[in-house]
């Protein structure tokens, strides 16, 4: 039995084995229980202002084709919600000094003017808009495309009549040109609920968040004590 053990050590002296087979040390133990403890934590702490939020300073606003005609054509959702919404939207924009683009469809025609009171609540991108002559995808339109650029935001809030025509096809647009969208289903509406959901899903899958107004100006506000956070807050009837 001495023998092969003798035998055994020299085996393993002559290959280098010694040290592997060996048991561990104390220390060895221990610095292995505190390299585990270390790959169980988080590599850093995360910061506590998040990067990729939207702002008022990092993105922009537009709203299409919220026109008296278009919008009575719509079964989706309540109109006067979706009016509702779409009004608090430019609002928003307005007094977070976001830029707001709006747009407008065949105004002429039984599309009917955007409407009224997106005139008195940001007269200067009311004067701006820019009126389509029946081009589906609002970025084909030349005019449009370069009012959506100069903004120079990268981030999109968006909303339009109908969420399956007038919306869902910038949005893939501006998905594939590297825009971060967000797409804002109450003040956004279809002929139909299936079509509504349909497109919500179409831009989901393709990238879009799908959001709300409630959700947009709360990511906005950030803090409700601020002054913005107070200003927006009165928007929502919460102050």
């Amino acid at each position: 039995m001495r023998n092969f053990f003798s035998r055994r050590s020299a085996i393993t002296a002559a290959l280098g084995l010694g040290a592997s087979l060996a048991a561990p040390s104390v220390a060895q133990a221990a610095s292995k229980r505190n390299s585990d403890h270390r790959s169980d934590r988080p590599e850093s702490r995360k910061s506590a202002t998040p990067t990729n939020d939207f702002t008022p300073e990092n993105a922009a606003m537009l709203l299409i084709d919220h026109q008296i005609g278009t919008m009575s054509w719509t079964h989706s959702h309540d109109v006067e919600e979706v009016k509702k919404s779409a009004l608090n939207l430019a609002k928003i924009a307005t007094a977070t000094e976001m830029p707001l683009v709006l747009t407008s469809s065949m105004e002429e025609n039984i599309q009917g003017p955007l409407l009224p009171e997106l005139e008195e609540i940001a007269p200067k991108a009311f004067a701006d808009r820019i009126k389509r002559a029946g081009i589906v995808n609002a970025m084909h339109d030349e005019n449009f495309a370069q009012a959506v650029r100069a903004t120079r935001r990268k981030k999109i809030i968006i909303a339009g009549i109908t969420t399956e025509v007038c919306v869902v096809f910038p949005v893939l647009q501006l998905l594939d040109e590297g825009y971060e969208v967000q797409v804002v289903t109450d003040a956004s509406a279809s002929f139909t609920k299936i079509g509504d959901d349909a497109a919500l899903r179409r831009m989901e899958q393709a990238g879009a968040v799908i959001s709300s107004t409630a959700q947009v100006v709360s990511e906005l506000a950030v803090d409700w004590t601020t002054p913005r956070g107070q200003a927006l807050a009165a928007l929502l009837g919460l102050a």
